[in-house]
């Protein structure tokens, strides 16, 4: 079972990902956030194995959040949310230690979270 926390600013966003996510046999979501500092601190609390970050939040961005979460749980692996104009964030996210990214105007299918937390396992 890959158990998977999902931070995103948007409340819509964070509903419709965690409602096609929990669907998945082989997923259980332990949590979303809505902002950089909410994530760690579930992070902390649920010890996920994938979060799925979005770049952009208020209070802590994900950026920074990634930057946070690689130091403290380095085995967790960071998948980056991102629209097509956030490439300077994207960059530095995963130079901070992200393990990819999925932009949020396209279909995110479970199977890319599972590809992955497989590929990086």
């Amino acid at each position: 079972m890959i158990k998977v926390l999902l931070a995103d600013d948007q409340e819509l966003i964070r509903q419709s990902l965690s409602f096609v996510m929990s669907r998945q046999e082989d997923i259980e979501m332990v949590g979303t956030a809505a902002n950089g500092r909410e994530a760690l601190e579930l992070v902390e609390e649920k010890q996920p194995d994938v979060v799925l970050l979005d770049i952009r939040m208020p209070e802590m961005d994900g950026v920074e959040c990634t930057r946070r979460i690689k130091q403290e749980f380095p085995g967790i692996k960071v998948i980056i949310l991102t629209t097509f104009d956030d490439d300077d964030y994207v960059f530095d996210a995963l130079r901070y230690g992200a393990s990819g990214y999925l932009l949020k105007g396209v279909h995110v299918p479970a199977s890319q979270v599972r590809a992955f937390a497989a590929a990086m396992s």
